[in-house]
């Protein structure tokens, strides 16, 4: 793919209006919908670059959530070196995230013809269930 205006942002195949402005269902206008793309299309560089940015912030907000609510709840029972140890906390929960997901992504092959990981483009984080 050239980068030409086309190939990078997508200018004539793809409607940018419709990621900035909601729609609101009882104050119907008549408005493009927006594209979608088949399984082995290629997307504008642009917008693959938008979408993964999107996702990966709202990622971000699933992994730090749990433990911060942890480390917040040691804070509150007054256990002061836990406390300080907050963003410790969450970078272990990022880290760890991280090299899990890289486990996932890469599909290690072990001996006896075993696969580690999955080989599809999946995030391990945390979950709220180890939440007290």
């Amino acid at each position: 793919m050239r980068c030409t205006a086309e190939g990078c942002f997508g200018w004539e195949t793809y409607n940018y209006k419709v990621l900035r402005m909601p729609e609101i269902p009882c104050i119907k206008k008549h408005t493009q919908s927006s594209l979608f793309f088949g399984k082995d299309a290629e997307l504008p560089i642009f917008l693959s670059l938008l979408m993964g940015l999107q996702h990966c912030v709202a990622m971000l907000g699933g992994i730090i959530t749990v433990p911060l609510l942890i480390a917040n709840e040691g804070c509150v029972l007054g256990d002061v070196e836990f406390c300080n140890k907050k963003q410790y906390v969450i970078s272990a929960a990022l880290i760890a995230s991280g090299a899990l997901t890289l486990v996932q992504v890469l599909r290690l092959r072990l001996c006896g013809g075993c696969f580690l990981g999955t080989g599809l483009v999946s995030v391990v984080g945390t979950s709220f269930t180890f939440l007290p």
